[in-house]
């Protein structure tokens, strides 16, 4: 009896290990940015979301097969030139960057192929543009602020390899909270989920 418990205790041990502890995600990010018009100034009544392209790196770590800690970090980016009317010439850029910690529930196991995941972070976004013009009137004028920023969503991981998955989809519902008026932005991404 003393023998057949001595054989079987490494193996309940490894079963604890049947799921890689550590991940890092790495790829390309488009986020629908919720600018009220910021790059159509000839259009006051717009209020449509500007399409803003980026990166997204986040580290998770698991703390059981189906729950992990996770950092995110974002950085998007928009540049255009705006005809102004009459004559002229606006360049906008607008920039976003956010760091936010949270959760993410998913299926970590090392044989599982397909592993879709949800996830809720919360940090702090910061927001700034630059717009100056050429021709007509001279304007130049930078802008910054920070706030309260979260993202809630989820997507699906592929297996390629133990070590590798491809992110087909990263999909979330991401405010941003500035100078009391919450913007409602949209991020999807794909890239590659390195596990360890």
């Amino acid at each position: 009896m003393v023998l057949f418990i001595a054989c079987c205790v490494p193996a309940a041990f490894a079963q604890g290990d049947d799921y890689k502890k550590g991940e890092l995600y790495v790829g390309f990010s488009h986020a629908r940015v919720d600018t009220e018009g910021a790059f159509n100034p000839n259009n006051p009544n717009d209020t449509s979301h500007d399409g803003f392209n980026g990166v997204n790196v986040d580290a998770k770590g698991n703390l059981t097969r189906y729950f992990g800690l996770k950092a995110d970090f974002s950085y998007h980016q928009k540049n255009q030139d705006v005809a102004l009317l009459p004559t002229g010439t606006l360049h906008v850029k607008g920039r976003t960057y956010q760091l936010m910690g949270g959760v993410q529930l998913q299926d970590n196991a090392v044989e599982t192929k397909v592993r879709p995941f949800a996830f809720a972070v919360v940090g702090v976004g910061h927001v700034s543009a630059d717009v100056t013009s050429s021709g007509g009137v001279v304007i130049t004028a930078n802008q910054s602020e920070s706030g309260l920023a979260a993202a809630f969503g989820g997507g699906i991981d592929l297996r390629l390899n133990d070590k590798v998955d491809l992110r087909l989809v990263k999909a979330d519902y991401n405010p941003i909270r500035l100078d009391g008026v919450t913007n409602n932005n949209f991020r999807v991404g794909v890239g590659l989920n390195f596990r360890f």
